[in-house]
């Protein structure tokens, strides 16, 4: 207060009225900046959700129909009938033996063929004892349908008949192939097969992959997830039962992951069978990504909805290995992931069952809970993400949506910079006002003062000149009748 005694009045007045001035423009772009921040935040949390639960939906209605089109397909004539057939004509092979040169070549396409192809896609070197087939019914089959098969590995379907087979086999692949391949071309599977209840044999397959006629409870595939979700279907009492196997990168298909569908086939009361429909990742890949266009989808620069297994692996493409695959493996090894996981990632081309998640969000979604957090995502980088799960049967996957929090949050600084300018902006137009205002109403008390100090030295002649109607006039006006009256009286 001691400093304030010694300030003039004009520095008064300035102060008071930056000081209320300046008092009102923070309050305000205080009040304003918040409740923007609060209403640009919760407007881009609806939408990241609404994508992450629009996404869900759409793949929730996917499985759903796979699950309808698989119950329908085991309940039809046609399965019905392919298994009566296939599964007799399977047992009869038994007796077939190949001769030496048909084994031979058999081995000839493991050897040369399917293991190199395999070998890119898989860590290590695959062994040609662990994938050749023993039983004389599947060696039968894989010599009959994918060794003399002159189609290339992974086309043998267009093979309707084979010339070689003349086996009552031979004469049902013959008349019924072509029904299942309308069927598998049709939906969009990449497979479409018929397993024997009692003894888990692929005893038909559409694709004709190294699978075909093997177990999958004893053979070379019974440790993937479609032999173990299939040694439960077996248990199976309900016509409409229904499972799906989880997403795995599958060796018959040369390490791609794939995923299973299946239903059981009941022949008067009695399981004789399980229709098994495999699918890509594919169609569920263009839904998560938008046919890759996440800008398109309101996903800016950063942004991406991905699926994450039980596993806590990836089950869909990662946007920035699609984008740039050369700098986000540089990312992944700066952020010192396994080795082991980038030679997975970069021999298969993309993220899936190979890349692991380990967000707070994810383990949320997985327990089935939803919501949106700030974590740090499989990058490292700090994210908003939007999580919820996606439960079918038995299969649940966490679905999340995030973006980055550099650009999730770059319109609230934005926003915050503009507050900012308008405030500094308003400070300086009203200090300049205040310097107005201050010297405009001090200057006639300089007058006054003025004409005091004259006054009292003795000046007799004292006139102050104030034309305004205000106070300050009528002051002047007093004082000049009051220096006139002290004039005359001396």
């Amino acid at each position: 207060m001691l400093g304030l005694d010694r300030l003039g009045i004009q520095s008064k007045l300035i102060l008071l009225l930056l000081a209320v001035s300046l008092l009102s423009i923070s309050t305000m772009a205080l009040i304003g900046y918040v409740t923007g921040k609060e209403a640009l935040n919760r407007s881009f949390e609806n939408h990241l959700k609404g994508i992450q639960v629009a996404k869900t939906n759409t793949l929730k209605a996917m499985l759903e129909s796979l699950k309808d089109q698989v119950i329908s397909m085991s309940d039809s004539q046609m399965a019905l009938e392919g298994m009566r057939a296939f599964r007799q004509a399977f047992r009869e092979l038994d007796s077939k033996r190949l001769s030496s040169e048909e084994e031979d070549k058999l081995r000839d396409f493991y050897k040369k063929t399917f293991l190199p192809e395999l070998g890119k896609s898989t860590e290590g070197e695959p062994v040609l004892d662990q994938y050749l087939p023993v039983t004389p019914a599947e060696k039968y089959l894989q010599y009959h349908y994918i060794a003399a098969n002159p189609n290339p590995y992974l086309r043998k379907q267009d093979l309707d008949a084979s010339p070689t087979d003349k086996s009552s086999y031979g004469e049902a692949h013959a008349r019924l192939h072509r029904y299942f391949g309308r069927a598998a071309r049709l939906f969009g599977y990449e497979d479409l097969m018929l397993v024997d209840s009692d003894t888990l044999s692929v005893v038909y397959s559409y694709q004709k992959s190294t699978d075909f006629g093997t177990s999958l409870e004893t053979g070379p595939y019974s440790d993937t997830h479609v032999g173990s979700t299939i040694r439960v279907m077996r248990k199976a009492r309900d016509r409409d039962d229904f499972k799906i196997a989880d997403f795995e990168p599958y060796r018959p298909n040369l390490g791609k992951p794939m995923g299973f569908a299946m239903s059981p086939i009941f022949d008067n009361g009695k399981m004789i069978g399980i229709l098994l429909l495999q699918f890509p990742i594919d169609n569920f890949n263009i839904v998560l990504t938008g046919n890759f266009k996440w800008a398109d989808e309101g996903l800016g620069e950063t942004g991406e909805c991905y699926v994450v297994g039980p596993d806590k692996t990836m089950r869909s493409r990662s946007r920035f290995m699609y984008s740039d695959p050369v700098g986000f493996l540089a990312t992944l090894r700066e952020k010192g992931v396994n080795p082991r996981i980038i030679s997975q990632v970069e021999r298969q081309g993309n993220v899936m069952n190979a890349v692991v998640v380990n967000s707070p969000s994810a383990d949320l979604a997985l327990k089935g809970q939803s919501g949106i957090l700030r974590v740090t995502d499989y990058r490292g980088v700090d994210v908003l993400s939007a999580y919820g799960p996606l439960d079918l049967d038995s299969l649940r996957w966490a679905v999340l949506a995030e973006i980055d929090a550099s650009e999730a949050f770059a319109p609230i600084r934005a926003f915050g910079r503009t507050v900012l300018v308008v405030a500094t902006a308003m400070a300086l137009a009203v200090t300049i006002l205040a310097l107005a205002a201050s010297h405009f109403l001090t200057t006639p008390l300089r007058v006054l003062a003025e004409g005091a100090r004259k006054l009292g030295a003795g000046e007799t002649n004292v006139v102050v000149n104030l034309r305004s109607r205000d106070e300050f006039g009528q002051l002047g006006r007093v004082f000049n009748s009051m220096a006139s009256s002290i004039r005359d009286q001396r």
